[in-house]
């Protein structure tokens, strides 16, 4: 038993693997803004050409590259592409038992926290598509591994994989270039201040940013410079230097969503320690003070934000795993929602601040309480890492795919900031729901695309119906019309690239539509998105 518990990470491969199979996302569509990536790739493999997206905000560059390999491995496809993802998951798997078994953390609590981080909601769905979300982590991750080695020991081969995995997640996305940052503050603080010392420090960070400029510079000389690209340096230093009343209520109003939404992650976790945490909450004022301030200021969110749910769009809805973006449906929409699943979401978003109150506790007692060093920097570091990263975005737009970056590195430093002392019932619970989201989420998230992708081809390869003349939601419309028509930039209304709608696709019926065709598909969560209808405009002429 001893030896099985030592090889946790196999179990989690599996259980990986069972979760893939029921989830099952094979099909010929692409989800979520993967599109954008895929497109040139495609084009690429077609026509030997180098194109560029307009939509493409981040560099994409280590996705892109991958995704062009794996086609050429497994052939040209939507699920030869998301195998990078899939990989990635299991390299981050193994790299996290790594990191974890590296701060002598023992097999059990290894594998309570490989459970937790796999069948998060975010790390589950976006396994299983071509968003550079996963890739960037697994990069990171690995980089990671390397910065604390390095730091216990210098060694050069150590500083360069360090180097290089920081560079290629940069080239994913910008945001890359945080862990070489904090890397840099937290080495000199250990380390004497010498010429050597500064060198080692912040030459990653200096190659991020050249990397980065040079990436730009290509773009710019070759015509090919995206109108949506940004490093996002500029509208940050604006936002700090001009506050305004707006910008603080926006700030504060992601910041309190973001941390319910992580607190509801850790959940298992803090809720099977909680005895603990309401301890060290009573022998510390300053914490308990905090703490309150923290609370009063979710109360507030609770009563007076129009948004019940506990997170800002881009995965989870209301009822189940998204984003579904169709003509007519509001997945974020909760005025129409019944009392009882009001009262169960607000009770949500009380249960994720109390967890997230819970989960600083434990920071902020280790980071106030110990002097950094070579032995003790883990919590002063990846407290920077969860300011320097969350901040920023809240300052922009918080959704809840952008908090998948600092999920393993929340989860290392809570499993190491005290002696855990599980309560299996109190951990089973939240766990057991939280998976059950996952996978079942998930799972409906494909079992839509396949529907509308069904009536979608229908349309087009049976009926030879031009997808001009379609509406068949954010993503059909992006892979057939991208270009042709310019999009809504406020998302209001049918925002996306959409034509002439004298045929839609969408879940309810719309008036001056006649049905055409009706699909159903099946769910694993309870809700009302069980139905796709193929709408034909009334007293609509087609050449």
């Amino acid at each position: 038993m001893k030896k099985v518990i030592q090889y946790n990470w196999v179990i989690v491969i599996l259980l990986f693997i069972i979760s893939e199979i029921l989830i099952y996302p094979l099909g010929e569509f692409p989800l979520n803004d993967d599109w954008a990536y895929t497109k040139p790739i495609f084009s690429f493999l077609n026509t030997g050409e180098i194109t560029f997206l307009k939509w493409q905000a981040i560099p994409g560059v280590t996705l892109q590259i991958l995704g062009l390999l794996f086609c050429k491995i497994f052939g040209t496809s939507f699920f030869s592409l998301r195998l990078v993802s899939i990989l990635s998951t299991i390299i981050m798997i193994l790299t996290l038992n790594q990191i974890l078994k590296f701060y002598e953390v023992v097999s059990k609590i290894r594998f309570i926290v490989l459970l937790v981080f796999l069948f998060n909601p975010l790390v589950l769905s976006l396994s299983n598509t071509f968003m550079p979300d996963i890739l960037i982590l697994m990069l990171t991750m690995v980089a990671f591994l390397f910065m604390i080695r390095l730091i216990k020991n210098f060694q050069l081969h150590t500083y360069v994989l360090f180097i290089v995995f920081t560079l290629l997640a940069t080239l994913v996305r910008q945001t890359g270039i945080i862990l070489p940052f904090v890397f840099a503050i937290t080495y000199l603080v250990i380390y004497p201040v010498k010429f050597k010392n500064i060198l080692i420090s912040f030459s990653p960070f200096i190659l991020n940013i050249l990397i980065l400029y040079i990436y730009v510079y290509i773009l710019k000389f070759t015509g090919n410079m995206t109108v949506t690209f940004n490093y996002q340096f500029d509208r940050i230093i604006h936002v700090i230097s001009h506050p305004t009343l707006a910008l603080i209520k926006s700030f504060l109003y992601y910041f309190i969503t973001s941390t319910i939404c992580i607190g509801i992650f850790l959940l298992p976790l803090t809720l099977s320690n909680i005895k603990t945490h309401l301890t060290l909450l009573k022998n510390n004022f300053k914490l308990l003070i905090v703490a309150t301030i923290y609370l009063f200021l979710i109360l507030i969110k609770v009563i007076i934000s129009e948004n019940i749910l506990p997170t800002v769009g881009n995965i989870i809805y209301s009822s189940g795993i998204g984003p579904i973006i169709l003509a007519e449906f509001q997945p974020y929409e909760t005025k129409n929602m019944s009392l009882i699943l009001k009262i169960f979401w607000q009770s949500l978003n009380l249960l994720g601040g109390i967890s997230f109150c819970c989960f600083i506790i434990s920071i902020f007692n280790n980071v106030f309480t110990k002097c950094i060093n070579k032995k003790n920097y883990l919590h002063h570091l990846i407290l920077l890492l969860f300011i320097f990263y969350l901040f920023p975005i809240c300052l922009s737009f918080a959704n809840d795919r952008y908090l998948l970056f600092l999920l393993p590195f929340l989860l290392l430093i809570y499993v190491i900031s005290f002696s855990l002392k599980f309560k299996k019932i109190l951990f089973l619970i939240p766990f057991s729901v939280l998976t059950y989201f996952s996978v079942a989420g998930t799972h409906d998230y494909f079992s839509f695309h396949k529907t509308r992708w069904k009536a979608g081809n229908h349309l087009t390869e049976e009926l030879a119906i031009a997808p001009s003349n379609i509406d068949g939601g954010f993503e059909f419309n992006a892979w057939h019309l991208y270009g042709s028509k310019s999009y809504n930039p406020s998302h209001t209304g049918n925002w996306w690239w959409v034509e002439n709608n004298h045929y839609v696709i969408a879940p309810t019926i719309i008036e001056g539509y006649n049905i055409q065709a009706e699909y159903n598909y099946s769910t694993w969560l309870p809700n009302n998105l069980k139905h796709l209808y193929v709408l034909k405009k009334t007293n609509n002429k087609q050449e």
